[in-house]
C-alpha cells in the first residue's frame, strides 16, 4: 500500500514538471523567452534531478543575452546529465554562452569537451576552431597595439631628446658669442663684428 502511494508521488511530479516543460516550450516557441525562462525554472524547481529543465532554462537566459547565468545553467546540465549526447550538447551550448560573454579560453574548453562525448559534431569543430581563430587575434592586436605603443613612446623620447640638444645648442652658443665678444673687444677698439651660428 505505502510502495502505491510512493508511485503515485512520484508520477505526480513526473507530470506536474513536464506540465511546465510544455508551457515553457510554447512560449519559447513564440519568442516569449522570459516567460519560458519562468516555466521551466518551475518545471527545475518541481523536479530537481530533472536536466532538461535546466537545459531548457538555459537556452531562455540564452536568448535573453543573459549568456554567464546561461552558461551556469548549461554547465549545471551536463553535470547532471548522464546521456554523453546530452551532455555533449550542454557543453556545446556552454560553450556558445561563453563565446558570447568573450571568455574565448573558456569556451575552447567547453567546445573541447563537447568534442570528446560527440567527436562527430561538425558544429562543435567548426566552433572550436572560430574561437581558437578570435583568441589568436585578439593576441595577435594585443601584441600589435603594444608595438605601437612601445613607438610611440620612442619617439616622444626622442623628440624630446632633440628639443633638449637644440637648447642645449642654442644655450652654449649665445655663450660662446658672449665670450668671442669679450675677448674681441677687449683685444681690439675696434666693433666686433657678431658671429652667428646656425641653428639646427
Amino acid at each position: 500500500m505505502t510502495l502505491l502511494i510512493v508511485l503515485t508521488c512520484n508520477a505526480l511530479y513526473a507530470q506536474a514538471d513536464k506540465k511546465y516543460i510544455r508551457q515553457g516550450n510554447r512560449k519559447y516557441g513564440k519568442n516569449n523567452f522570459s516567460e519560458s525562462e519562468i516555466a521551466y525554472r518551475k518545471a527545475a524547481d518541481t523536479n530537481k534531478n530533472y536536466p532538461d529543465a535546466v537545459f531548457n532554462t538555459g537556452d531562455a537566459l540564452y536568448k535573453q543575452n543573459k549568456f554567464e547565468d546561461a552558461g551556469k545553467q548549461f554547465l549545471e546540465s551536463a553535470n547532471m546529465n548522464e546521456d554523453p549526447e546530452k551532455k555533449s550538447a550542454a557543453m556545446f551550448n556552454l560553450g556558445n554562452s561563453l563565446l558570447k560573454a568573450n571568455k574565448l579560453e573558456e569556451s575552447i574548453e567547453a567546445y573541447k569537451g563537447s568534442l570528446k562525448l560527440n567527436p562527430e559534431s561538425p558544429e562543435a569543430k567548426y566552433n572550436l576552431a572560430y574561437a581558437q581563430d578570435l583568441l589568436k587575434n585578439n593576441s595577435s592586436n594585443n601584441s600589435s597595439s603594444s608595438r605601437t605603443k612601445r613607438t610611440r613612446i620612442i619617439k616622444k623620447i626622442r623628440t624630446r631628446k632633440i628639443r633638449r640638444t637644440r637648447k642645449m645648442i642654442k644655450r652654449t652658443s649665445r655663450k660662446t658669442i658672449n665670450r668671442i665678444r669679450i675677448r674681441t673687444s677687449s683685444r681690439t677698439s675696434r666693433p666686433c663684428r657678431r658671429t652667428m651660428l646656425k641653428e639646427f
